[in-house]
């Protein structure tokens, strides 16, 4: 078998294979093993509750699509409280991806 593992830091990875931010919810483990993930990724979080950009989000380009989410987020405590426990039955580790308007946000 080869050896795929990364490491990120102090983080390592049993393979670099991790969804991109909000592609991925917990529900697809039913239809997915999840296990064979380097990492779980999950929707972005904001330090304040965010609605996101109103619609529409999604327009059709020639050979495409845009989409303008604007990532809604409902903030930190509903990520600990909500989301985080939803998670915790898998062995991948979970990386939070977070956003924010300014450097000082971050």
């Amino acid at each position: 078998m080869v050896d795929l593992s990364v490491d990120i830091g102090s983080l390592r990875l049993k393979n670099p294979v991790m969804p991109a931010s909000g592609t991925f919810a917990h529900e697809l483990a039913n239809v997915f093993d999840v296990e064979r993930l380097g990492a779980l990724v999950i929707k972005t979080v904001t330090a304040d509750k965010r609605l996101g950009n109103p619609t529409p989000r999604v327009a059709e380009v020639a050979g495409g699509m845009l989409n303008s989410i604007g990532i809604p987020s409902k903030g930190p405590k509903h990520l600990v409280e909500s989301i985080i426990p939803d998670y915790r039955r898998f062995d991948a580790p979970l990386v939070v991806s977070i956003s924010a308007n300014t450097p000082d946000q971050f």
